[in-house]
């Protein structure tokens, strides 16, 4: 077994002989600090009949058996919160690391979620062939740390927010997962989005033409882990996320009944305007009107004003529905998360309440052709005035 305390490297006879120069190297690229003293368990799985050694860590102060180790549910054994750095704690090992290939029998790990020990059923599961599907979509709402969950039998969504004045929404339809489960009217958690993240890209963010990380997710209700099950060529890796109790979140009240004004751009119009647009101003400004300049945004930078106007018959207008002159300044600072979003959509729908709230909703095509959309509510800044620019 071969374990680090303290950053240090130490062995204890590999199950296969003496482990080679390329793991000694790996294992040496993850030194935690001496506080957290981590327990590098190695241990060998056989999932689809081909060997493929696996290394969890464990804060716990007991170096498991081998034989426990794989016995046991290996998600018992990690936990992403436990570290300081919050990175994760599973690592997933090339059989090609290891010189010799394990002598004794080793247990299958199914791509499958275990049962609840009780007998009960989870409140949440859902499968997807390809988990970059769901991890490109949290990338675009990815400006906070932590973000709250909630599951309801259309689908899931994923809601950001920062400090009060903007909240990112990502929402995945029920069809898009191949399997999508909920027990209950819904479901609701908070969770670190960055570890998040973090799991589901533990194979890479981009794969071998022809390859694909699937996913599975359990979530078994309040006060338990969310659980992933990440599997590529055969390999299996599973990680246990701590959930928190989630926290109110604000209530734009932003329906369709409410909509003063509303236009439908192609992403393309949208990405060349903040390309063009001076991004030294403190402020983006937005008119709509049902007459001339029909669609107008401003900033006043260092270089002085800058103004971008859309005439209604342009061909990157794909529709147009104003009913009064609006004229509303947003903080840019408040609007550069969503350009994540905008850089993986096809289309942006802008609209604007009495208020002068703002609404920007991102349609976005996955590789499969599959439509999934990311939605920005965004205050207006009343604090600046024309004097001040």
């Amino acid at each position: 077994m071969l374990y680090s305390c303290g950053g240090t490297l130490r062995s204890r006879g590999p199950p296969s002989g003496t482990a080679s120069p390329a793991l000694a190297a790996l294992l040496a690229r993850f030194a935690f600090p001496a506080a957290s003293a981590p327990r590098f368990l190695l241990a060998a799985i056989r999932p689809h009949a081909i060997p493929c050694p696996l290394l969890a860590c464990s804060t716990s102060r007991v170096t498991f058996p081998v034989s426990h180790f794989l016995c046991s549910r290996l998600c018992d054994l990690t936990s992403c919160a436990r570290f300081p750095s919050a990175r994760v704690p599973v690592l997933v090992l090339p059989p090609a690391v290891f010189p010799v290939r394990p002598r004794s029998r080793c247990l299958a790990m199914p791509f499958s979620a275990p049962p609840p020990a009780s007998g009960e059923r989870y409140a949440l599961s859902a499968s997807l062939d390809n988990a970059r599907h769901l991890s490109s979509l949290l990338r675009a709402v990815h400006f906070q740390d932590h973000a709250t969950c909630f599951a309801t039998a259309s689908g899931l969504r994923v809601t950001v927010e920062d400090a009060k004045c903007i909240q990112a929404n990502a929402f995945i339809q029920a069809a898009i997962f191949q399997e999508f489960s909920v027990q209950e009217e819904s479901v609701m958690f908070r969770i670190s989005l960055s570890v998040l993240l973090d799991c589901l890209t533990i194979f890479g963010t981009s794969s071998m033409p022809g390859t694909s990380t699937a996913l599975r997710m359990c979530y078994r209700g309040y006060g338990y882990p969310l659980m992933l099950f990440l599997e590529e060529g055969g390999v299996v890796t599973v990680c246990k996320i701590n959930t928190q109790e989630p926290e109110e979140l604000l209530d734009f009240d932003f329906c369709s009944t409410k909509v003063v004004n509303k236009i439908i751009l192609q992403s393309e119009g949208l990405r060349e305007a903040f390309a063009e647009l001076d991004m030294t101003s403190e402020v983006l400004q937005i008119t709509m009107s049902p007459d001339k300049p029909y669609f107008r945004l401003s900033t006043f930078g260092n270089a002085g004003s800058a103004h971008l106007d859309y005439p209604r018959d342009s061909d990157l207008m794909e529709a147009f529905h104003c009913s009064q002159t609006q004229t509303n300044r947003y903080k840019i600072s408040l609007l550069k998360p969503s350009t994540k979003a905008l850089a993986l959509s096809c289309k942006v729908s802008i609209r604007t309440d009495a208020q002068g709230f703002l609404s920007l909703q991102y349609m976005i095509r996955n590789e499969d052709g599959q439509i999934c959309f990311v939605e920005y509510y965004c205050c207006p800044d009343e604090n600046i005035t024309e004097a001040e620019l």
